[in-house]
C-alpha cells in the first residue's frame, strides 16, 4: 500500500481476553497502522486476577510483534477484596485501565520519534476502525485535530443493528495529544468532563458489541465496571439466549434494535467473511442441500466455513460434479469455485456440464512419472474407480473381480493415462491459496500428496482413510505432519488436517 506521507497512526485500545477479535483487529489494519498499543491488565474492572491472555496468546500474533506494544497494568486502584462494588470503585479501574494507553505512548516515543501530524486512536478492542477511513487520513484527505469516529453499531452478530450510531472511539492528533495534557477517559468522554461534544467523522467503522457466545457474555457481565447488571436478572443463560436470538436488548432498555440480512447491508466490516464468520447467518430463500456421501460438506460448513463466502476448493475425485460431492454446497451457497478432478472419461462429460464454472481436469494425479492403468466403472460404482495398482484388495475383490453376477454385469473399462503433479494443475490456474482440498481417489492419497510442492497454501484437508490399507493411512499421516499440518479431527471415514500457522 502507497501512502501519500509519512504520518504514523497509532492504534491503542484496552484489551480484557477476545483472542478473535484482537486477531481480526490486527490483521485489517495492519497495512495502515504503523504501531498497536495492547492495554492489559493482571486484574478485572472487578478487581479479581487474571491471566494476561495476550502474553499467554503471544504465537498467534508473531507477524505483528514488531508494531506491537503491549502494556501490563498490574496497580489497579481497587483490587479485591478491598473494592467496594457497591460504591462503584470497578469503574476507578476501567477508567485507570484507559488512562495506561498514555504509558504505551509514553514507551512509544522512546521506539520512534513522533510527530505533531501523527494521529492516535483511543478505543475499546470491539471498536473496528474503518481502515478506508485510515487511509484517507494518512493521505491528508481528512484532516484529524480531535474527533469521534461515527460507527454503525451492533450487538451479538452482524445480523443485529441498533438504530443508532456509536461515537466513543476517538482519533486524536499528536500535536493536540500534548496540547490537551489531559489522561485518555477524558478524551473519550467529552461530554462528561468538558461539556462539549468533537466533531464527527463518518463511516469511521464498527461497534461490534457482545460479539461471543452466551458463555463470553456470562464471562464478560460478571467482571466488567457495571455491575448494577450481574445479577439473576441479566447474567442467566437463559435469557441470553433468547435475546440474542429474538436480537433484543440485553438490558432491556429501550434501544430500537432490527434484524438485517447481509445482502441488505452495504457497509460492513471488511473481511468479515473470514474472521467473523460465527457473527452473522445468511438465510437463503431455498432450503440448503448438501451431497456428500456422510455428511462430509454439512460437518465442515458448521465447523470450519459457516458463511465464509467466495472461498477456494480442490476436489480430486470429483465424479459428475454432484454425486457424493464434497465442494457442490460450497459453490451453490456461499460462491466458492476452484479445482475439480476426474480421471473417469465418462464421468468428466457430465462434470463439464454439472460444474462449468469451475477449473476442470480429466487427468489422474499423482508423484510417478510413466503411465498408469486407471481402472473404472462407466456409471455405477464409478466412485470405487482407481490406479489399479494402489486400489485396495477388498476394493478389487468385491468390486472389480467380484464373483457377484451383478457387480460383474456392470460395465467397467481400463485406460492408460499419464498423471499430471498436483504442482502442476495448480499452477495452471491463476489460484494463490486454497481454503479446502478434499482428497478421495481410492488407495492413491499418499502418491498424489508427494506430487505437491506445499509452495501454495492449503488450509484445510479432508482426506479418506478407510482403513482398508492402513500403512498407506499412516504415510499420509505423517507426511502431513512433516509439511506442516495437524490432525484436527475425524469425520465419518475421514481425517481432517488444518495448517498449523496460517
Amino acid at each position: 500500500m502507497i501512502f501519500n506521507n509519512c504520518v504514523k497512526i497509532i492504534d491503542c485500545f484496552i484489551f480484557y481476553n477476545e483472542i478473535e477479535m484482537l486477531k481480526y483487529r490486527l490483521n485489517i489494519l495492519n497495512e495502515i497502522v504503523d504501531y498497536f498499543i495492547i492495554v492489559e491488565a493482571t486484574h478485572t474492572h472487578t478487581g479479581k486476577e487474571k491471566q494476561l491472555f495476550y502474553n499467554n496468546n503471544k504465537p498467534l500474533f508473531e507477524k505483528y510483534k514488531e508494531k506491537i506494544i503491549h502494556i501490563i497494568v498490574e496497580d489497579f486502584p481497587k483490587k479485591y477484596p478491598d473494592i467496594n462494588i457497591e460504591n462503584n470503585e470497578q469503574l476507578q479501574n476501567e477508567n485507570f485501565h484507559r488512562n495506561c494507553i498514555s504509558r504505551g505512548i509514553n514507551r512509544l516515543k522512546y521506539k520512534t520519534k513522533l510527530q505533531e501530524e501523527d494521529i492516535i486512536i483511543i478505543s475499546d478492542l470491539d471498536e473496528i476502525p474503518n481502515p478506508n477511513t485510515l487511509l484517507k487520513i494518512k493521505n491528508n484527505e481528512i484532516i484529524v485535530e480531535i474527533q469521534s469516529l461515527e460507527m454503525d453499531f451492533y450487538y451479538y452478530n452482524l445480523n443485529t443493528k441498533l438504530n443508532e450510531k456509536w461515537y466513543s472511539s476517538k482519533i486524536i492528533s499528536y500535536k493536540k495529544f500534548k496540547e490537551l495534557n489531559v489522561c485518555c477517559e477524558y478524551i473519550r468522554n467529552p461530554e462528561r468532563y468538558f461539556n462539549k461534544s468533537w466533531e464527527i467523522i463518518e463511516k469511521g467503522g464498527w461497534h461490534l458489541s457482545y460479539f461471543g457466545d452466551v458463555n463470553f457474555i456470562k464471562n464478560k457481565l460478571e467482571v466488567f465496571a457495571h455491575q448494577e447488571y450481574n445479577n439473576n436478572e441479566f447474567n442467566n443463560y437463559n435469557k441470553i439466549e433468547e435475546k440474542i436470538k429474538n436480537s433484543d436488548d440485553l438490558f432491556d432498555r429501550k434501544k430500537l434494535m432490527k434484524k438485517i440480512q447481509i445482502s441488505d447491508n452495504y457497509y460492513l466490516p471488511p473481511q468479515y467473511e473470514t474472521y467473523l464468520t460465527n457473527f452473522f447467518e445468511i438465510v437463503n430463500s431455498r432450503e440448503m442441500i448438501f451431497y456428500s456421501q456422510c455428511c462430509e460438506d454439512k460437518f465442515l460448513y458448521e465447523n470450519y466455513f459457516k458463511n465464509k463466502r467466495n472461498g477456494i476448493y480442490i476436489e480430486l475425485g470429483a465424479l459428475d460434479g454432484n454425486l457424493y460431492s464434497n465442494t457442490k454446497f460450497f459453490e451453490d451457497y456461499l460462491d466458492w469455485t476452484g479445482i475439480l478432478i476426474e480421471p473417469n472419461p465418462n464421468q468428466f462429460e457430465s462434470l463439464k456440464i454439472n460444474r462449468p464454472n469451475n477449473f476442470l481436469f480429466n487427468n489422474l494425479v499423482s508423484n510417478e512419472k510413466d503411465e498408469l492403468r486407471f481402472r473404472y466403472f462407466v456409471n455405477y460404482h464409478a466412485a470405487v474407480s482407481g490406479v489399479e495398482n494402489t486400489l485396495s484388495k477388498e476394493n478389487m475383490d468385491v468390486y472389480f473381480e467380484s464373483n457377484n453376477d451383478f457387480h460383474r454385469s456392470l460395465p467397467q473399462n481400463t485406460i492408460n493415462m499419464k498423471p499430471l503433479t498436483l504442482t502442476e494443475i495448480i499452477k495452471s490456474t491463476n489460484i494463490s491459496h486454497i481454503d479446502l482440498l478434499s482428497l478421495d481417489v481410492e488407495g492413491h492419497e499418499y502418491e498424489v500428496l508427494q506430487s505437491w510442492d506445499f509452495s501454495i497454501p492449503i488450509y484445510l484437508i479432508l482426506i479418506e482413510t478407510l482403513g482398508q490399507q492402513p500403512e498407506k493411512d499412516e504415510l499420509c499421516r505423517q507426511y502431513l505432519i512433516n509439511n506442516g499440518y495437524r490432525f484436527d479431527t475425524k469425520c465419518s471415514h475421514n481425517e481432517i488436517y488444518i495448517l498449523d500457522k496460517v
